[in-house]
């Protein structure tokens, strides 16, 4: 990190240090920090599986949402 920039980030934050990116071996996996050996909660399953267009992009002008409200206010 810049150290000038340090003086701006409270001391406790910098005891963090960053992201540790080294794959590491858990329960026969081996996996990045980010990951999670244990797999999405039932419910997660549930709810995904329920959700009907998980692959499409979002609108990127959110066009019902500007029409919702809209109407809201």
């Amino acid at each position: 990190m810049d150290a000038g920039i340090d003086r701006f980030i409270r001391p406790p934050l910098l005891a963090i240090g960053g992201l540790d990116s080294k794959p590491r071996q858990v329960a026969g996996q081996r996996l990045m920090s980010n990951e999670n050996p244990y797999g999405c909660s039932p419910r997660v399953w549930q709810a995904l599986a329920n959700y009907r267009e998980l692959n499409l992009y979002p609108d990127p002008e959110q066009g019902e949402l500007k029409e919702l409200l809209s109407e809201y206010n």
